[in-house]
């Protein structure tokens, strides 16, 4: 009758030494970070400055849309062609690893009041696309698309190729 006891005490001894010590006595793998400096975000109203129309898109969108501050425009693209609800892009090269334009979107978005309603790969090609959404001043919802994919090898100086395409929802908040 005095052993059940004292094999009891011991098993449960082991068990909690399990626990605290983690599987097998090993820490569980750090999760995977970007490689490289934290990027240092700018507001989106330098870069979609030359296709501002009608007061569109509103300050308090472009001051919170997050552009790095490295990013340099390789080209702009306007598809709503002045007819309809703004729909315009820009194409970007981000001298910084893909990994850390990835991550600086999902953390970025959000931090600027995005919200962040679908994240995967792009349509077509290859890469990542982010797609969020937020409320506005001028009482519509705006949305943006960041598709982010990697640099081209053979590049001189590589860098990730970015598209931001920002449109105005139609349906009011």
């Amino acid at each position: 009758m005095l052993v059940l006891p004292i094999v009891l005490l011991f098993a449960l001894a082991g068990v909690g030494a399990l626990v605290l010590a983690g599987t097998h006595g090993t820490s569980p793998p750090a999760p995977a970070s970007p490689k490289g400096p934290i990027l240092a975000a700018t507001d989106g109203a330098v870069i979609f400055r030359p296709l501002e129309h009608a007061g569109e898109p509103p300050n308090d969108i472009l001051g919170q849309l997050p552009v790095p501050v490295a990013a340099n425009a390789v080209g702009r693209q306007n598809h709503d062609r002045g007819n309809g609800v703004y729909d315009r892009e820009v194409g970007l090269r981000v001298p910084a690893s893909y990994a850390q334009v990835v991550a600086f979107y999902q953390a970025e978005l959000v931090s600027h009041h995005w919200v962040i309603v679908s994240q995967g790969p792009p349509r077509s090609g290859t890469g990542r696309e982010l797609l969020a959404r937020r409320p506005s001043s001028d009482g519509f919802f705006w949305e943006v698309g960041a598709t982010i994919r990697e640099a081209t090898p053979g590049i001189s100086s590589p860098a990730t190729a970015l598209q931001l395409r920002l449109l105005e929802d139609e349906e009011q908040q």
